[in-house]
């Protein structure tokens, strides 16, 4: 059958000719960004003959293929005979530079001078590589070649038969997995309930090219049906890959053993895990983003290596996880962070983080193409995103930390970097100065960052990446973690947009910090969602579903595109107790302490189990944990501010079915506990939540509920209540997570009893009991658990 491929000159090249080594000192969004200005300089200086930017296309046929070629040359000179021109700038030294990457970068010229004689009928040309010092563009090295025609043709037919070679070996890999996927079928032998409703529905979106946003329980088979069907989808030519996220080891190892299902059945599917380059990097420790040859072996020779390192690993096997790209990397030298960035472009499932699709300073390259990706988007756990995704879009640039990255860099060595360091301090205590009269709570708001703040972060960036590359090993960590902070911090918006507030913050009279804070992402993640040909967001606690529906950029999303799976299991295994007698408000805690013990033992001594009790803060639980200390026959275990993994497997390991005594452990809201946490079957007995979960009452979260009240939103719910009782949710969604599971639900907080979060209530947790006080709460625990006496062996 007869095909037509549109593809650049630099399709080509880059992927074919590029050697040598990683250095994102030479290569990075700084160089790039000088680069075109230097481009547009050397063009400049030119005479009438000189003609920049010039296009060139061509059509090459070899047998059912036509590529349409495409390209810009630098410049043609209209000389005798004829020269193109290829201009290449850099901050490395100019013959070392022009060594390393000769062959690449004569290609391309090579390839554009083909292009030129096959279309104009010109035997004889010059190929010229004009070589450029950054910053100092006196700097040259101009090299010129003459070549025949016959000789570019030669190259030419040389190098794009090597491209139609692997293009012909993908295509004939892709059509054996789209037949391996067609013929698919669902993995088990019978369906949970709602689970075939949701795989039907989310093929129909992949193949639609819908969004859609589905609530679905816990134990329902969520990741399944949200791969499965859409890899059917990859079968049937609608989509070419898959971007499956979340931020979760536990649900990333799911979706892994999912692609393992459909292999074992028969499908043929190139899966890779990306790992985030702190966790992978196999660099010494002391040089941890030190990503070029003179600070990690890992790095050096990337490019000459990789395509084969690939080539060989896919023959090899189809899923790749963690320990298998390291296992790459070690056994090839190879940095494997960089290795499974490029075997995420040839493979058919990514399983990533969100911030690999939505964050702006590491996007993968495939999404930051354009519009009009033919790739489908699973977002698990999608409650999760639309904080993570504000994050994304905010940056905070601390006073301490650049007086201190200037105190440890050394005078002599980081001249350029210091200067640079101590005109931003200085044009910060100048902004700190006429800003006080206008602090209030120690911040001051700002209309916009000032243009020689930003100018002077462009100069810092490009001083620290001259002084990096001319003395390499020696940049403290906190220079390399600061360079990165200034690169997020100059992606975002200046000013002038309602969705983002600039400002300063004080500790008394002395400036802190200046911050960029997006107080809503949705705009951010629609644009980047609409990109893709479907998207599905789904989560076991996607409550309440409108509230994030707006928050993920999915206002106009039509009501059958809004799904809402009731739970499957037998609604008779749980109990939820509604307490509305205590107060839990900040200035009540004190006063209703004691109500609030009787009611946690009303919920516990029923019956010997495992429970988990959930706090909004970590001084609230503490309060309460110094009064449970009276009661000897209770294990204890208490979460801390900050805990390795280690020590939270440790605390969870504590849970186990049927323990001699009953073990309560004290947990936060919102914190590490309070989702995605894996506990041995039937391990928990009940969950306590004390509180309605509201976020802090503070500047930020008081701008957000004014921005969405100038929206016409009400701005308190989107503020403080849709948040909290979705952490409420989150808390008690840890006992119910398999159809055999029993345990009982109890929420304390007298603003329960409110109308807003009865509506709520109803439509998370159906029918609720609710209670006034310690005998009210006792009794209707102790008659649900003497019902279930007979089923539990007791």
């Amino acid at each position: 059958m007869e095909q037509e491929i549109s593809l650049s000159v630099h399709d080509i090249v880059d992927s074919l000719l590029r050697t040598g080594d990683l250095d994102n000192r030479v290569f990075n969004a700084e160089t790039m960004e000088v680069g075109s200005q230097v481009h547009r300089l050397i063009q400049s200086e030119q005479n009438a003959d000189y003609l920049p930017e010039y296009p060139l296309e061509t059509y090459f046929q070899d047998g059912e293929i036509t590529l349409h070629i495409q390209g810009r040359a630098d410049g043609l000179i209209r000389s005798n005979p004829p020269t193109i021109d290829e201009i290449k700038s850099t901050v490395e030294d100019l013959k070392k530079f022009r060594d390393q990457n000769f062959q690449w970068h004569q290609g391309q010229a090579k390839l554009y001078a083909w292009m030129y004689c096959r279309e104009n009928r010109v035997d004889r040309v010059i190929v010229r590589l004009t070589y450029v010092k950054q910053r100092k563009e006196s700097d040259r090295l101009i090299e010129d070649q003459p070549f025949t025609f016959q000789e570019l043709d030669e190259f030419a037919h040389e190098l794009i038969g090597e491209w139609l070679q692997r293009y012909r070996n993908q295509r004939e890999y892709e059509r054996k997995r789209d037949a391996s996927l067609k013929a698919l079928s669902f993995p088990f032998q019978t369906w949970r309930k709602g689970q075939r409703f949701l795989f039907e529905r989310v093929s129909d979106i992949a193949q639609k090219g819908e969004q859609a946003y589905v609530q679905a329980p816990t134990g329902i088979g969520k990741t399944v049906c949200a791969i499965m069907p859409t890899c059917r989808a990859i079968g049937q030519g609608e989509i070419e890959k898959i971007y499956y996220l979340t931020s979760k080891n536990s649900i990333r190892m799911q979706a892994l053993k999912t692609a393992e299902i459909m292999e074992r059945s028969g499908g043929i599917l190139r899966t890779i895990a990306l790992t985030a380059k702190d966790r992978i990097c196999l660099n010494d420790p002391r040089f941890k983003k030190r990503c070029n040859p003179d600070e990690c072996p890992f790095a050096k020779d990337y490019y000459t290596k990789i395509n084969s390192v690939i080539e060989e690993a896919y023959k090899q096997r189809n899923i790749f996880d963690k320990s298998d790209i390291i296992d790459l990397a070690k056994k090839h030298v190879i940095c494997p962070f960089e290795l499974e960035l490029d075997m995420a472009r040839r493979a058919d499932l990514i399983i990533c983080d969100y911030n690999y699709i939505f964050d702006p300073s590491v996007q993968l390259s495939d999404v930051a193409m354009g519009d009009g990706l033919p790739f489908s988007l699973l977002v698990d756990e999608a409650h999760n995103l639309p904080d993570r995704a504000r994050s994304m879009y905010s940056s905070s640039l601390k006073v301490s930390t650049l007086a201190k990255c200037y105190s440890e860099l050394s005078a002599k060595v980081f001249r350029k970097t210091r200067e640079s360091l101590s005109d931003l301090l200085f044009n910060l205590s100048t902004l700190e100065t006429e800003k006080r009269d206008s602090i209030q709570d120690s911040i001051a708001v700002l209309t916009s960052i000032p243009d020689d703040f930003l100018a002077m972060l462009k100069d810092f960036t490009t001083r620290s990446n001259e002084d990096m590359k001319k003395h390499p090993g020696e940049a403290p960590q906190i220079l390399i973690d600061l360079r990165n902070e200034v690169k997020k911090f100059r992606l975002l918006p200046p000013g002038g947009q309602a969705n983002y507030i600039q400002f300063l913050q004080y500790d008394g009279q002395d400036l802190t910090s200046i911050d960029i804070l997006c107080l809503d992402a949705s705009e951010e993640v629609k644009q980047t969602t609409d990109r893709f040909h479907s998207a599905l967001f789904f989560s076991a606690t996607l409550s309440p579903l409108d509230y994030f529906i707006e928050r993920l950029g999915g206002s106009d999303t039509p009501a059958e595109d809004r799904i809402n799976i009731p739970s499957p299991f037998d609604s008779r295994n749980r109990l939820v107790c509604i307490d509305t007698s205590i107060d839990t408000t900040y200035r009540a805690r004190q006063k209703t302490l004691n109500q609030l013990i009787s009611s946690i033992r009303a919920s516990i001594e029923p019956k010997r189990g495992n429970y988990l009790i959930f706090f909004p803060s970590f001084a609230y639980m503490n309060m309460v944990e110094e009064r449970l200390k009276d009661y000897p026959d209770w294990n204890i275990y208490t979460q801390q501010a900050k805990m390795t993994i280690e020590e939270r497997d440790a605390f969870i390991s504590e849970f186990h079915p049927n323990p001699e005594r009953t073990t309560v452990g004290l947990a936060v809201l919102g914190g590490i506990f309070g989702e995605g946490i894996e506990m041995a079957p039937h391990a928990l007995s009940g969950v306590i939540v004390v509180s309605v979960g509201f976020p802090s009452m503070d500047f930020e979260n008081q701008k957000m509920k004014d921005y969405f009240d100038q929206k016409g939103l009400d701005g308190t719910s989107f503020a403080w209540i849709y948040p909290g009782f979705n952490r409420v949710v989150q808390a008690a969604g840890r006992i119910i997570r398999s159809e055999s599971d029993i345990g009982i639900i109890t929420l304390i907080d007298r603003r329960f009893a409110r109308r807003d979060y009865g509506i709520m209530l109803k439509e998370n947790f159906g029918d609720c009991t609710y209670v006034r006080g310690e005998d009210q709460l006792r009794e209707k625990i102790e008659s649900f658990w003497e019902a279930h006496r007979t089923k539990e062996g007791e």
